[in-house]
């Protein structure tokens, strides 16, 4: 469970608008806080043609000529739908928000010169059905909104103090000297300037990765037609195209329209309603009892079966709240009466009464529920449930995951995660832990390595979960070096059947850690969701229905097995039960808090 929201305080917004509130920030480059004077982008103020991306006058090279890459990632399809959850963002109800489909990210696909290629933006720019994975975001002190009609509409009623304080962003990858075109069609209600950038989404973030710096623009009231070609200036799967609209002091207050965004790879246009169907996820339906699980691509398979599975995570098993459940009839009550497939047994390390300081009790809590759920047909995740795993003894997990494996490793039920959620390095944690001190993905990998050889030596197949940054959240990190049989040169075997942790928390974790969920996956690692929950990142707070609804039907959508946080009747919201409802001996639809129904009835229902 995450003891932080996740987010670096310096760097948020106040507000963000349309439908899934980011955890997004100030935008624009580091570098530069307005866009450069000068523009090297090429433009027409011809009307628009019948045609999704009207043809440009002509276009500037970028200073390299570097040609895009023809190696590929594995192909992946990724749906998110996007509900709006404020009544302050005006929409067309012709505006339908669709699913939008993630297309493969291959630079292969679009080669320079080839005008049908598609976007690398993963939704349709062209807002004809709904805004899809773009984000409208507005600090709270500028009155300004966002409406989606087949084009973006931002009204801007006030000057503001900053540009990005009424930003349209996209997340997207980029290599490092590869070639990039930016194409969009945009006017405004009066002569005025905006700008747009594409900047690092990861720490420290937000410094520019165009070779031409931030671009600004001379906006007129006809419709012109940009095209701008750059070098990307380093690799980040992480990154953001803004698009930054507010207004500064002596430039006109005027509202602006915006359609046919697309990022291509080389030095043209292509088409950005170039999109792939929607996904479309099978839930637990081919999944018949206890089948062995193996992974494939990014697809963690279930008999060889595409597929996913749901159920609860236990509370910590070092605490109070959470032992006391660690129980028989607490799985039989998940199995029987929720139709759940998956329990987490959170074996505590070093909070509270935790295994360093009492490995008997809390494996003989972990035992106990691996022995239940295998008795009554569900998988189990054993969890080593910490924070700091790479600080502890080196050997105090290879040998507790070996003697697992020992005991437990014919069983087709068992999930070994290895590591909950790595925060900082260096002691940090709480608000003290901010993106720019997090355990970084390499020591995570130098720990987990040890780990997985003492679990293969012994089991050779059963699916193995390892963290990710910061709380299991920087799983793109994860995808830009994951765990491959070049890390184990003694048996190459080692490195198959392995995912990676995603947690989120809908109240704090939106978009932005969507999209790097959706880098990882179009990255070829498989994630598995271990813990989520419907409240905020500190486990408490109010239930956040629609982002709920927007994570399950993304998780669904993309084969994404999950357990929710927790099976508890402590007083906070992330709590299945009331507290005080005895629940420890099973329960009922009342003892159930309004996360238990909504749990209950997504697990049932998967």
């Amino acid at each position: 469970m995450k003891q932080s929201f996740g987010l670096a305080p310096q760097k948020l917004l106040s507000v963000m608008l349309i439908g899934s509130t980011l955890a997004a920030c100030g935008g624009g480059s580091t570098t530069s806080t307005s866009p450069t004077a000068s523009s090297q982008v090429s433009m027409s103020s011809a009307a628009p043609t019948s045609s999704s991306m009207p043809p440009v006058i002509s276009s500037i090279a970028s200073s390299s000529s570097v040609a895009p890459s023809s190696s590929s990632q594995p192909p992946v399809i990724v749906s998110s739908s996007i509900a709006s959850s404020s009544s302050a963002v005006p929409q067309s109800s012709a505006s339908s928000l669709a699913s939008s489909s993630i297309a493969n990210s291959s630079m292969a696909s679009s080669s320079v010169g080839n005008l049908g290629a598609g976007t690398l933006l993963d939704s349709d720019g062209t807002f004809t059905n709904g805004q899809a994975l773009f984000a409208g975001n507005v600090d709270a002190s500028l009155n300004a909104s966002f409406a989606w009609d087949g084009e973006v509409n931002v009204t801007i009623p006030t000057a503001s103090a900053e540009t990005w304080h009424a930003q349209l962003s996209h997340g997207l990858g980029l290599t490092q000297d590869e070639q990039y075109t930016i194409c969009f069609r945009i006017k405004a209600s009066a002569e005025r300037t905006m700008g747009f950038n594409i900047d690092q989404g990861g720490s420290p973030g937000y410094a520019s990765l165009l070779s031409t710096d931030a671009q600004a623009l001379d906006l007129t009231t006809s419709y012109q037609n940009i095209q701008h070609t750059f070098t990307a200036v380093m690799t980040d799967t992480s990154a953001r195209f803004t698009m930054s609209f507010g207004v500064l002091a002596g430039d006109a207050v005027a509202n602006v329209q915006v359609d046919d965004i697309g990022v291509y790879a080389g030095a043209a246009c292509g088409d950005p309603s170039q999109t792939p169907a929607a996904a479309v996820g099978s839930g637990s339906d081919n999944i018949v009892g206890v089948p062995a699980i193996t992974t494939e691509g990014n697809q963690v398979l279930f008999g060889g079966k595409h597929g996913s599975i749901a159920g609860m995570s236990l509370f910590w098993s070092s605490h109070g709240d959470g032992s006391k459940f660690y129980n028989q009839n607490v799985v039989e009550k998940l199995s029987d009466d929720w139709d759940a497939k998956l329990i987490r047994a959170a074996m505590g390390i070093n909070e509270g009464d935790g295994y360093l300081n009492n490995p008997g009790a809390n494996k003989a809590r972990v035992e106990d529920i691996v022995q239940q759920a295998i008795a009554n047909d569900m998988y189990v995740i054993i969890d080593w449930h910490t924070h700091d795993a790479e600080e502890h003894p080196a050997n105090l997990a290879p040998e507790f995951f070996a003697e697992m494996a020992t005991t437990y490793g014919a069983n087709n039920h068992v999930i070994y995660e290895i590591y909950n959620e790595p925060d900082c390095s260096n002691g940090l944690s709480g608000e003290d832990c901010g993106w720019d001190e997090k355990t970084t993905w390499a020591e995570i990998k130098a720990y987990a390595l040890p780990v997985i050889k003492a679990i293969r030596a012994i089991d050779p197949d059963n699916l193995i979960v390892v963290g990710t940054p910061y709380y299991s959240q920087f799983v793109d990190e994860a995808s830009e070096n994951p765990i491959v049989a070049a890390d184990f040169p003694s048996n190459a075997a080692y490195a198959d059947n392995i995912a990676y942790t995603l947690h989120f928390y809908a109240g704090s974790h939106k978009q932005q850690e969507r999209n790097r969920a959706i880098t990882a996956l179009k990255n070829g690692i498989p994630l598995f969701v271990t813990e989520w929950g419907s409240v905020g990142a500190s486990g408490d707070g109010a239930f956040d229905k629609v982002e709920s609804d927007t994570w399950m039907e993304f998780l669904y959508d993309n084969n994404i097995s999950h357990a929710n946080w927790s099976i508890s009747d402590k007083s906070e919201g992330a709590s299945i039960l009331k507290p005080g409802s005895n629940g420890a001996n099973g329960w009922n639809e009342s003892d159930l808090t309004e996360t238990g129904l909504y749990v209950k009835g997504k697990i049932k229902n998967w």
